[in-house]
């Protein structure tokens, strides 16, 4: 959990046309990433899109003007260098430290209706859930940079409380306690 102190220091507010990706870029993820950079570069060329991580496809989005491509970077340089993004797109189906990370840095997130980020991820909420192809992300993507300032801010915080309550060291370790205790008594029966 990003403590508050780092959390108000890296966060002062809204320029939606600055978009993030952090993780390794796989064939799918690739895709999503080509095809949505592509298009956001037609239809809203002022959308830039700041990319961490490495991946065996990241030369074929490498050449899109719309992006800076910063390429692997240790996860504890991730908040600085994510300081002046306030939305960060996830393609994979499954809720991950990203999604996590993201979330308590007040991230607004775009992620697909699947697996188990709806878990998490409450549409308008906290972040925004889509169907899995590149159009949707797209009209979301639009739809957000749109959004008056009052609703990004809610949604941010409602991010950082959803990592706080959820996710937090104090949440996280009473629940692998429950799971331990459940285990041993188990074991005991």
């Amino acid at each position: 959990m990003l403590s508050e102190k780092l959390y108000q220091m890296l966060h002062d507010g809204y320029e939606t046309n600055e978009m993030g990706y952090r993780g390794r870029s796989f064939v799918e993820e690739n895709f999503m990433i080509e095809k949505n950079c592509e298009m956001l570069q037609n239809t809203l060329p002022k959308v830039k899109f700041k990319i961490l991580g490495d991946g065996p496809y990241r030369r074929c989005f490498q050449h899109l003007n719309n992006i800076e491509y910063i390429g692997w970077v240790d996860r504890s340089d991730t908040p600085i260098l994510l300081s002046d993004v306030n939305i960060l797109l996830f393609f994979r189906k499954d809720l991950g430290i990203g999604e996590i990370e993201a979330l308590s840095m007040g991230k607004i997130i775009i992620a697909p209706n699947i697996g188990t980020i709806p878990s998490v991820i409450k549409h308008g909420e906290n972040g925004f859930l889509v169907a899995p192809d590149v159009e949707s992300f797209v009209n979301m993507i639009e739809k957000t940079i749109n959004l008056d300032m009052y609703t990004l801010e809610r949604i941010s915080k409602n991010a950082r409380k959803t990592a706080s309550h959820a996710f937090s060291w104090k949440i996280v370790g009473e629940k692998w306690r429950s799971v331990i205790e459940y285990i041993l008594e188990s074991k005991n029966k």
